[in-house]
């Protein structure tokens, strides 16, 4: 097995995390706050690869703006080889970069987290004043059921004035 590399390219320096024998990397994640233009996080992946020539590239951020030419950045991105593919959460809808990602033959590219029912967890938490730092909410994920929201299971699939929808259509 390979070893693990994550880039935070933050203010400043940044950081770096290696996990095993440099030599041997195969994945690199880049860890950012937001993606934008790709601007900068084409100038990471460009560096890295040449430190890590075989390595698996992803790229991992909370928001996607995508504005510009990040859909022109990330193609020439993937047309380098320089990164396999882009995560975010959407607290931006993503609706219009997938589509054009889409329309540049970059299905597939864009990974989107639905984090809703993490807010929503949190919020009810603290209405209730109850914590969101403790253990059972930090390991929730997106598809895992939370007891704090037992009555929002299944409201999205049969509701027809769900203000989720109405956010689908506007973007």
């Amino acid at each position: 097995h390979g070893g693990f590399v994550m880039i935070d390219p933050g203010p400043g320096k940044g950081s770096l995390t290696v996990s095993h024998d440099r030599d041997n990397v195969d994945v690199v994640i880049v860890v950012d706050d937001m993606f934008d233009t790709l601007g900068k996080l084409g100038e990471v992946v460009e560096v890295v690869r040449k430190d890590y020539e075989k390595a698996k590239i992803y790229g991992v951020a909370t928001h996607g703006y995508f504005s510009g030419k990040a859909h022109l950045n990330l193609q020439a991105l993937t047309e380098r080889g320089h990164i396999e593919w882009l995560a975010v959460t959407n607290t931006i809808s993503q609706a219009g970069a997938s589509q054009r990602f889409a329309d540049l033959g970059l299905e597939g590219r864009l990974k989107v987290v639905d984090i809703s029912r993490l807010l929503a967890g949190a919020v009810a938490r603290i209405h209730a004043s109850k914590s969101v730092n403790a253990k059972s909410f930090k390991l929730l994920g997106p598809t895992l059921p939370d007891p704090e929201l037992p009555n929002l299971d299944g409201i999205a699939e049969g509701s027809s004035s769900s203000s989720a929808s109405s956010d689908s259509e506007g973007s």
